[in-house]
């Protein structure tokens, strides 16, 4: 039946209806009036214009229903969020369009179907208790799930959001399905996004913070717990919890800093502070934050830099360090840019000069304070040391305010920045006027004694060689006179006349000595590798007839090679070893002769086991004619160890003695290497 054909049924049958019953409400028209019959018509015509009126008005609505139901059914069908009705126990009994695309499953076949068959794994446990509690509260419930797809076996995340109706079947769970797949997927790239930001935050060492100015809650990351000692779960997530750790000190700056910028005044909130660790220490940290447009919310991050701190006091503790010791050197520490021009220099300078640096700095140093004619040979100096060029100290005079010249030595080093360009000169100076003056007259002085030295040596060379003739003169006439007239004379002429020729002899010899003593700075050789094993071996076999007499055994160690006179070190081996036999003890000698290196020296020792000398007389036995003993009781003028001395002097060396009366001596005498 078509929908015309149903209303012309409905029509009719409604017309029946309203003949019976105006049957049986049919008036006594015989005993009306005209008049009553007249308004009776009327009052008729009146309602049946008002019936059809009414009649129209109720096929517009029923007219405006079906197109309602229509658009309905098709929102309902065509929507983008599935929809399904259920009983308690999950039962679809109505699905739309959406839903059964959801499910890839057609409409018609999911009728009666259970809900739960189209639930992943464990979500099944969570639609059961959804379904519960919407039928037990009979309040509208939410929960998110995931499904699978019959069709094409993919799975998606969807949230329900359910009521419950009444029904003529009774009470039915109606539901809205929408796909949150997307959003599931973007929270779960933002969740591993976060862990990962979190993750090179923590090995950057940043800490996070999120604070909402409305209610004072905050997030602190684990990273910004873990720089002041705390667990994440230790600390609670507040304001008021960073604001009491601040450093008393630091508070009133940092809170200042950060209305500031919330009140606009600052363009940014960016403070170093130090914040109490759970030790009780404080650890400075540097913050920074932004406030979150269109919400009460500010958010930042702060990382530790207590070493860079500490560096820096380090670094501000060895400035004021290096300022004091600039300030307060005995030196002068001047600097000057590449043009040659004075940047600075320290108060010792200014005591030098005369000038203060506020009157000298930024002038021209050559032209300021260098003679005219050593400019040139100090601008080259500068060039070099400006080029990066090595140099060496100088010394260069200087002017000072009050006309007079000082000499300076210097030693100067290039001043480079960061990357490595040279931005100026330092230069380290020290006053070397009256060094300069003495080094001066010590030389002038050293020049004298040299040539006062030549003229003595020269004197005594001439006046030994010039005694000697007379000498040999008058022992020979003495000794002449003895030889004729021994037996003419008596015992006590003879005497005098052997004491005189014992002293001619004995001046003789002293002249002998003393020339030998001049020769030794007159006649020098130059020096060369010297065996000493050689040499040695030399005075040993020179002087065998004494130890053959005296018995005397002489050992040595191995002895090394040295730069010296091999002629001189052979006289004072043989002067070493001539004593040491001369002056023996009762027992048979043993000498021994041994070397070992100290420093920059070769330490050479003559051991012996003679006589031994006081300690009173071991300084004097170097001096020349200097004799310990009875003349007669030992061969000798004295003069031995004063050649000797003199010897080693030359050499660049010193001789000692050690020794004990009766338990020997133990000569040392030092060569450089």
């Amino acid at each position: 039946m078509t929908k015309k054909e149903a209303e012309l049924v409905r029509s009719r049958t409604l017309r029946q209806r309203a003949e019976a019953e105006a049957a049986s409400a049919e008036p006594d028209i015989k005993s009306m009036s005209y008049a009553d019959i007249a308004e009776l018509v009327h009052e008729l015509q009146v309602l049946q214009i008002e019936l059809q009126m009414q009649n129209d008005e109720l096929r517009r609505t029923e007219q405006e229903l079906t197109e309602s139901q229509a658009r309905y059914s098709d929102l309902y069908d065509f929507a983008p969020v599935g929809y399904f009705t259920c009983n308690s126990r999950g039962i679809m009994m109505e699905v739309n369009l959406s839903a059964s695309s959801m499910l890839g499953v057609e409409r018609m076949k999911l009728r009666r179907k259970h809900f739960q068959q189209f639930v992943v794994g464990e979500d099944g446990d969570t639609i059961h208790k959804h379904l519960q509690d919407i039928f037990r509260e009979e309040i509208p419930q939410s929960c998110e799930i995931r499904i699978k797809n019959v069709r094409d076996e993919t799975q998606s995340h969807v949230q329900l959001t359910s009521i419950l109706r009444e029904t003529p079947e009774g009470l039915r769970c109606r539901t809205a399905m929408t796909d949150i797949t997307e959003r599931k997927e973007a929270e779960e790239a933002l969740r591993e996004s976060t862990l990962r930001l979190e993750l090179a935050l923590g090995a950057g060492r940043v800490g996070l913070w999120d604070w909402d100015m409305g209610t004072n809650q905050a997030y602190f990351s684990p990273e910004w717990k873990s720089q002041i000692g705390y667990e994440p779960d230790e600390m609670p997530n507040m304001y008021e919890e960073w604001k009491k750790r601040l450093h008393p000190d630091d508070r009133d700056r940092v809170i200042d800093t950060l209305r500031d910028y919330i009140e606009g005044k600052n363009s940014g909130y960016i403070v170093e502070f130090r914040l109490q660790h759970k030790d009780g220490s404080y650890r400075w940290m540097s913050a920074q934050g932004e406030l979150v447009a269109g919400t009460s919310r500010m958010m930042g991050c702060h990382i530790d830099i207590t070493e860079r701190k500490l560096a820096e006091e380090a670094l501000q503790r060895e400035k004021e360090f290096a300022e004091n010791l600039v300030d307060t050197a005995q030196a002068i520490v001047l600097v000057l840019d590449p043009e040659g021009r004075i940047v600075r220099f320290n108060p010792y300078m200014e005591d030098i000069s005369g000038y203060t640096l506020k009157e000298m700095q930024g002038r021209d140093w050559f032209t300021t304070f260098l003679p005219g004619n050593d400019q040139d040979r100090i601008h080259s100096i500068f060039a070099q040391a400006i080029s990066d060029t090595q140099t060496s100290g100088n010394v260069n005079s200087i002017l000072t305010k009050d006309g007079s010249e000082r000499f300076i030595e210097w030693y100067d080093k290039t001043l480079k920045d960061a990357d490595g360009h040279i931005v100026g000169i330092l230069a380290i100076g020290q006053d070397v006027t009256e060094r300069m003056r003495t080094e001066e007259e010590l030389k002038q002085t050293l020049e004298d004694l040299k040539r006062s030295n030549q003229a003595l040596e020269q004197f005594a060379y001439i006046v030994s060689h010039d005694l000697q003739e007379p000498l040999r003169m008058v022992a020979s006439y003495v000794q002449l006179l003895e030889k004729r007239y021994k037996d003419h004379l008596d015992q006590d002429a003879n005497d005098f006349i052997k004491f005189a020729v014992d002293g001619a002899i004995r001046m003789q010899q002293m002249i002998l000595d003393i020339l030998e003593y001049s020769r030794v700075g007159t006649k020098d050789q130059s020096f060369k590798k010297v065996d000493l094993n050689s040499v040695l071996s030399q005075v040993i076999a020179s002087l065998g007839g004494q130890i053959e007499v005296s018995g005397a055994l002489v050992t040595s160690d191995k002895l090394p090679t040295v730069l010296a006179d091999e002629m001189q070190i052979a006289q004072l081996f043989q002067n070493l070893l001539g004593n040491a036999i001369k002056f023996r003890g009762e027992s048979t000698p043993q000498i021994h002769i041994s070397c070992e290196a100290d420093n920059g020296d070769w330490v050479t020792s003559v051991k012996d086991n003679g006589i031994g000398i006081p300690q009173e007389f071991q300084d004097r036995i170097f001096a020349v004619f200097r004799k310990l003993h009875a003349i007669g009781q030992y061969p000798g003028s004295g003069i031995g160890l004063a050649i000797s001395a003199k010897i080693v002097e030359r050499h660049g060396g010193r001789i000692w003695v050690e020794s004990e009366p009766e338990k020997g001596s133990t000569f040392f005498f030092t060569i450089p290497k």
